[in-house]
């Protein structure tokens, strides 16, 4: 079984939050997590995802 939390929706990568990239927006204001593969920001959490599949 694959351990993984998020997903990127961009480009599916999977991983552990702790993976995440923190970034700055250009005023420096506000920080975001980005996805260390394509620098995505839209991200779907696992335990989203495994109550969607149940009925």
């Amino acid at each position: 079984m694959d351990d993984w939390e998020m997903e990127c929706i961009d480009c599916g990568w999977r991983g552990m939050t702790s993976e995440l990239t923190e970034e700055t927006d250009d005023s420096g204001d506000r920080s975001f997590t980005a996805c260390p593969e394509c620098g995505g920001t839209q991200f779907k959490k696992r335990s989203e995802m495994d109550g969607d599949s149940g009925a």
